[in-house]
Protein backbone atom coordinates (compact mmCIF):
# COMPACT_ATOMS: atom_id res chain seq x y z
CA UNK A 1 0.00 0.00 0.00
CA UNK A 2 1.63 3.20 -1.03
CA UNK A 3 1.12 6.39 0.17
CA UNK A 4 -0.40 9.12 -1.60
CA UNK A 5 0.27 12.57 -1.33
CA UNK A 6 -3.31 15.19 -1.37
CA UNK A 7 -1.99 18.26 -2.60
CA UNK A 8 -2.55 21.46 -0.46
CA UNK A 9 -4.57 23.97 -1.01
CA UNK A 10 -2.55 27.15 -2.63
CA UNK A 11 -3.01 30.24 -0.46
CA UNK A 12 -3.27 33.29 -2.23
CA UNK A 13 -2.52 36.66 -0.40
CA UNK A 14 -3.80 40.06 -1.78
CA UNK A 15 -2.48 43.08 -0.19
CA UNK A 16 -4.17 46.00 -1.38
CA UNK A 17 -2.02 48.91 -0.14
CA UNK A 18 -4.41 51.96 -1.79
CA UNK A 19 -8.18 52.21 -3.20
CA UNK A 20 -9.22 55.04 -4.23
CA UNK A 21 -13.28 55.81 -4.15
CA UNK A 22 -14.03 59.12 -4.87
CA UNK A 23 -17.55 59.91 -4.22
CA UNK A 24 -17.94 57.66 -1.49
CA UNK A 25 -18.34 58.89 1.88
CA UNK A 26 -15.69 58.44 4.18
CA UNK A 27 -18.23 57.01 6.80
CA UNK A 28 -18.81 54.13 4.84
CA UNK A 29 -15.16 53.17 3.80
CA UNK A 30 -15.50 50.43 6.48
CA UNK A 31 -18.34 48.64 5.26
CA UNK A 32 -17.02 48.99 1.34
CA UNK A 33 -13.91 47.44 2.59
CA UNK A 34 -15.55 44.66 4.49
CA UNK A 35 -18.37 43.92 1.54
CA UNK A 36 -14.21 44.46 -0.78
CA UNK A 37 -13.00 41.70 1.43
CA UNK A 38 -15.98 39.01 1.62
CA UNK A 39 -16.35 38.99 -2.30
CA UNK A 40 -12.51 38.40 -3.14
CA UNK A 41 -13.08 35.41 -0.64
CA UNK A 42 -15.82 34.14 -2.11
CA UNK A 43 -14.52 34.65 -5.78
CA UNK A 44 -10.59 33.95 -5.34
CA UNK A 45 -11.80 30.97 -2.85
CA UNK A 46 -14.57 29.03 -5.72
CA UNK A 47 -13.85 26.43 -8.11
CA UNK A 48 -9.61 26.04 -7.48
CA UNK A 49 -9.31 29.28 -8.26
CA UNK A 50 -6.41 29.91 -5.85
CA UNK A 51 -4.28 27.30 -7.34
CA UNK A 52 -4.70 28.66 -10.63
CA UNK A 53 -3.88 32.06 -9.48
CA UNK A 54 -0.76 30.99 -7.36
CA UNK A 55 0.07 29.03 -10.06
CA UNK A 56 0.68 32.10 -12.05
CA UNK A 57 3.24 33.50 -9.51
CA UNK A 58 4.16 36.85 -7.43
CA UNK A 59 2.72 40.41 -9.03
CA UNK A 60 3.81 43.84 -7.85
CA UNK A 61 1.35 45.56 -8.50
CA UNK A 62 -1.97 45.22 -11.05
CA UNK A 63 -4.61 47.84 -12.44
CA UNK A 64 -8.02 46.82 -11.85
CA UNK A 65 -9.28 50.11 -13.61
CA UNK A 66 -12.63 51.84 -12.77
CA UNK A 67 -16.15 51.47 -12.51
CA UNK A 68 -19.18 53.44 -12.76
CA UNK A 69 -20.86 53.89 -8.96
CA UNK A 70 -24.80 53.94 -9.68
CA UNK A 71 -26.68 56.83 -7.93
CA UNK A 72 -27.64 55.64 -4.61
CA UNK A 73 -25.70 52.38 -4.45
CA UNK A 74 -24.71 50.58 -0.85
CA UNK A 75 -21.67 50.29 0.49
CA UNK A 76 -21.88 46.37 0.08
CA UNK A 77 -23.16 46.75 -3.60
CA UNK A 78 -19.60 48.96 -4.10
CA UNK A 79 -17.86 46.49 -2.22
CA UNK A 80 -18.43 44.28 -4.97
CA UNK A 81 -17.90 46.07 -7.75
CA UNK A 82 -14.79 46.67 -6.39
CA UNK A 83 -13.94 43.04 -6.00
CA UNK A 84 -15.55 42.23 -9.42
CA UNK A 85 -12.66 44.97 -11.06
CA UNK A 86 -9.87 43.57 -8.65
CA UNK A 87 -10.75 39.26 -9.48
CA UNK A 88 -11.08 40.31 -13.29
CA UNK A 89 -7.68 42.37 -13.15
CA UNK A 90 -6.46 39.02 -11.40
CA UNK A 91 -7.84 36.77 -14.20
CA UNK A 92 -10.56 35.34 -12.53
Amino acid sequence: MGLRRRPFPAEVVVVIEELVLDGVSPADRLAVAAALERELERRLGADGSSAALAARGDREAIDAGSFVRPHGATPGAIGEAVAHSVAGALGR
